[in-house]
């Protein structure tokens, strides 16, 4: 650990994979259609799909 991330305090960092609708109320049949929407893992997001509004981009401009 830096001793600037001590400083900052405690991170959390958070693995989702939000997805395009309730499993829990869809109809059986509309399950297998499910799209991931994004994912983050590390607190990195990794992946995007064209359709969600989600700037990938690093504080630095990089990508990733």
């Amino acid at each position: 650990m830096h001793a600037e991330d001590r400083d900052a305090g405690p991170r959390i960092l958070a693995d989702m994979v939000p997805i395009d609708r309730d499993l829990l109320t869809v109809e059986e049949e509309a399950i297998k259609g499910t799209r991931v929407m994004w994912t983050m893992f590390g607190g990195r997001f990794l992946y995007c799909d064209g359709d969600s509004a989600l700037d990938l981009s690093g504080p630095d401009g990089e990508s990733g």
